[in-house]
């Protein structure tokens, strides 16, 4: 018995072919817009990471730079004795450390950047703990040498995880220049 309603086999071929343009349509459409949102996505990250990869270097250039000024002032304080030389110290310390926290949230964005960050933290803790000693206690002059060339070790050691920083923040920003340039093409 025939349905009150037809089927598919009661449609004619060209209503039929129609049906399944507009399927067709639909489901271009639908693609259409996963790749756009896919587009869109892949767009933010990008300008997540032009903004947010500056902020990371500054960060960096930051630490190192508030470093060098603290380890300068430290020398300065030791070779003369003289106490002007301590707020530099401090202000270059406070400013490394500010710098510092700025990075830890800035790459908290990026899991790539966690263990170079941490190492980072860490140098620059005992690299500030180094160059504290000898000022909070005067050591005598040959142990005083040994304090200073440790701490200028670890400072060494300090910039070279910067610059590895550096380096790892570049890498993941072209990696996501990479993955534009891809979508885009």
């Amino acid at each position: 018995e025939p349905s009150a309603t037809p089927g598919v086999r009661g449609l004619s071929h060209p209503e039929r072919l129609m049906g399944l343009a507009a399927v067709l349509l639909a489901a271009s459409i639908l693609a259409i817009v996963v790749a756009l949102v896919g587009v869109a996505g892949l767009r933010a990250d990008v300008l997540r990471d032009q903004t947010e990869a500056p902020a990371a270097r500054l960060a960096v250039y930051g630490l190192m730079q508030g470093s060098i000024d603290a380890e300068t002032a430290q020398r300065g304080y030791l070779l003369t004795n003289d106490p002007q030389f301590l707020p530099s110290y401090e202000n270059g310390r406070a400013e490394a450390l500010r710098h510092l926290a700025r990075l830890r949230e800035t790459a908290a964005r990026y899991p790539d950047l966690q263990d170079d960050v941490e190492r980072a933290e860490a140098l620059a803790q005992r690299a500030f703990e180094q160059l504290a000693a000898p000022i909070e206690r005067r050591p005598p002059p040959q142990a005083l040498r040994e304090r200073l060339r440790r701490s200028k070790a670890t400072m060494d050691e300090l910039r070279a995880q910067a610059c590895a920083l550096l380096r790892d923040i570049e890498v993941l920003l072209e990696a996501t220049r990479a993955a534009e340039r891809r979508t885009t093409n």
